[in-house]
């Protein structure tokens, strides 16, 4: 990965900045998410067969509805989507790699803190069901 961020450097010339050489640690957050959503949705996957096409839907609308596609000061500051926007919880995660990338800036402690913070639930919460219902699995599957 870091050959691939050495050549898209090269293409960045004028907009290089020192922010730049963070993006590899910034991959760890979103790993540790995956990884817990993943275990998570391994377990309901075994005891609830229909929860695919329904977590399929949500990831899509979670998808859509996060600021990764767009800005997240497109919106007036009052209005619903911008709230959406604020509380959404993959906006923090987008913020780590959006602002050394838009801004030319670190990523703010609050969104290291709060995208750790739901990684790490996320990566307990799986190991947790994984570890309480492991039991379960063969008779199930």
């Amino acid at each position: 990965s870091l050959a691939v961020m050495f050549a898209v450097f090269v293409f960045l010339k004028d907009q290089w900045t020192i922010h730049l050489l963070i993006l590899p640690l910034v991959i760890l957050p979103w790993a540790l998410l995956g990884l817990g959503v993943g275990m998570i949705s391994a377990v309901l996957f075994i005891f609830f067969r229909d929860i695919r096409p329904l977590l399929q839907v949500l990831l899509m609308a979670a998808f859509f509805s996060a600021p990764i596609l767009f800005k997240p000061g497109l919106f007036n500051d009052q209005s619903l989507q911008s709230a959406i926007v604020k509380w959404h919880p993959v906006t923090y995660f987008a913020a780590l790699f959006q602002k050394p990338f838009h801004e030319g800036a670190w990523p703010a402690a609050g969104d290291w803190i709060i995208s750790f913070s739901l990684a790490l639930s996320a990566l307990w919460l799986g190991a947790w069901l994984i570890d309480r219902y492991k039991s379960k699995f063969y008779f199930y599957l």
